[in-house]
């Protein structure tokens, strides 16, 4: 449904039947596609909504116990990403919520977050995202509520997972045990044996026809056989994003 668009990032409704990506264009747009059962194709594109000038790198993400969602952009030139908890269908800023993220009491993130997942423990949510100080640059982070509200969130260097390089687009296996990601465009993940342990080490996550491409953005949605569908923005295809999309399951 997606050849031949420019796209940078993606989500899924909670169902699996909605997928939306980002286009890269000026001003930037959301384009969407549902299908009809998780063993159906998705059907013909169409925009599902478009941002304000200047607005780049919205990505979708449910927000715990609300049917609302995570949004993170910049709105303008030059204005850090932040995040927002917004309604659907339009996440108009006027309509949003900023996120309060902070690094200690008083010191909150300044720099760019580029990349947002939730997930729901028993422990109580937690949220991995990528802060980014420059645009080769960034890290991934661990965030916690510090209220019910959920829009107060301390936030914590993921020791073990970053490089020198680029680590980028975190996201939760929905049950806990896996986190995907990319460093330096190339996707990795770290797996745990419960979502209340450590994650291992990063290693490579091996998707063929990707070398010599930039592969970002992923996301997952989990099938009733246990296999998960990961959907990622790729440049090997003329060496432009386009969306991706390929079926894993656990070793």
């Amino acid at each position: 449904s997606f050849a031949g668009r420019k796209t940078r990032d993606v989500a899924l409704s909670p169902d699996g039947l909605r997928l939306i990506a980002e286009e890269i264009v000026d001003p930037r747009v959301l384009l969407t596609a549902t299908r009809s059962s998780l063993t159906a194709a998705f059907g013909p594109v169409s925009t599902f909504d478009s941002l304000p000038p200047g607005s780049q790198d919205l990505i979708y993400w449910p927000f715990p116990g609300d049917p609302k969602v995570v949004v993170a952009l910049a709105v303008g030139a030059n204005t850090p990403r932040r995040v927002f908890r917004c309604p659907l269908p339009s996440p108009s800023v006027v309509n949003c919520t900023e996120l309060e993220l902070l690094r200690r009491p008083g010191e909150p993130v300044k720099s760019d977050v580029d990349g947002v997942s939730i997930l729901v423990t028993p422990q109580g949510p937690v949220m991995a995202l990528n802060v980014a100080p420059g645009a080769d640059l960034g890290d991934i982070y661990f965030a916690k509520p510090l209220d019910s509200s959920l829009l107060r969130w301390q936030v914590r260097y993921a020791e073990g997972f970053n490089s020198p390089g680029k680590e980028d687009d975190p996201v939760f296996h929905p049950d806990g045990r896996v986190l995907i990601f990319s460093i330096n465009g190339k996707l990795h993940y770290a797996a745990r044996a419960a979502s209340s342990l450590p994650f291992g080490a990063p290693q490579v996550l091996a998707v063929v026809g990707s070398s010599g491409a930039w592969d970002a953005g992923p996301q997952v949605f989990v099938l009733p056989d246990g296999r998960f569908e990961l959907y990622f923005n790729s440049t090997r295809i003329a060496d432009e994003m386009r969306l991706f999309r390929t079926i894993c399951r656990y070793q």
